[in-house]
């Protein structure tokens, strides 16, 4: 299978993302360094863990493990998740692992952990949009965004926090509080994908789905040294905006 390039990634989920850049020096952040093998997964870009995991090098599972260690560990100090969905995620994993022994085709992010920014619609995963009036809101249906990125394999972790509405530059809410940058925890994480950008810099996996209409991906990946894409006009929509002139700018 080709590598998955980052026009194809956007074509095939239909969101903006931010993710690891393999040359960043990952020792340098305040919050704790990698202290095993287990954890040197974490920071390995998402190309790099796909060809792994259908080379047969790496098991679903083992990089799932590896993940939520090191998510129990950092993100109390940080606040990047505002959910996990670490039952259905670990099941996944042996799904995936099961699919790659049986030698069945495999998507382009098979086995690969991904977070998803908790303004779009994930079904039977609470969706809350930082704000208490949405706290118990659990949707029906998956975001097309989400329903691509599963499709291709790739096992969702959780939900990633957002300040209320994704209306802020920050990400801090009522709902979940403040997320903290894990290169100096005294610092933000930018916004309004904070939450995105933390976990990704954090080494709590190498990708997360964001959403960008004045900076939203691309500030967080700033202030926290990594890559981040806002997808072109008219590649995606988000499939409800939260207000109406975000049609023409949210994506």
């Amino acid at each position: 299978m080709k590598e998955l390039s980052r026009r194809d990634f956007i074509q095939t989920t239909g969101a903006g993302f931010l993710t690891i850049m393999p040359s960043l020096p990952v020792d340098q952040a305040q919050v704790e360094k990698p202290t095993n093998n287990g954890e040197d997964l974490c920071f390995k870009p998402a190309t790099v863990l796909a060809a792994a995991i259908r080379q047969k090098k790496v098991s679903p599972v083992e990089v799932i493990d590896a993940v939520y260690a090191r998510l129990h560990k950092i993100n109390p100090k940080i606040n990047a998740f505002a959910t996990l969905t670490e039952e259905q995620a670990r099941l996944t994993a042996k799904q995936a692992e099961a699919a790659v022994m049986r030698g069945d085709r495999l998507g382009a992010l098979h086995g690969v952990p991904v977070s998803v920014k908790d303004v779009f619609l994930t079904r039977g995963v609470r969706t809350m949009f930082g704000s208490r009036i949405r706290e118990n809101f659990v949707p029906e249906e998956d975001a097309p965004a989400v329903a691509k990125l599963l499709a291709a394999g790739a096992i969702l972790i959780g939900k990633t926090t957002t300040p209320e509405f994704a209306f802020k530059p920050v990400t801090d809410s009522p709902l979940t509080g403040i997320t903290r940058n894990p290169w100096d925890i005294t610092k933000t994480s930018g916004g309004s994908s904070g939450g995105a950008g933390a976990a990704v810099a954090a080494g709590l996996g190498p990708i997360a789905i964001g959403s960008d209409a004045g900076g939203s991906i691309r500030l967080p990946a700033s202030f926290n040294g990594i890559f981040g894409l806002k997808s072109s006009l008219a590649v995606l929509r988000i499939p409800f905006s939260l207000f109406p002139f975000w049609c023409m700018l949210d994506r």
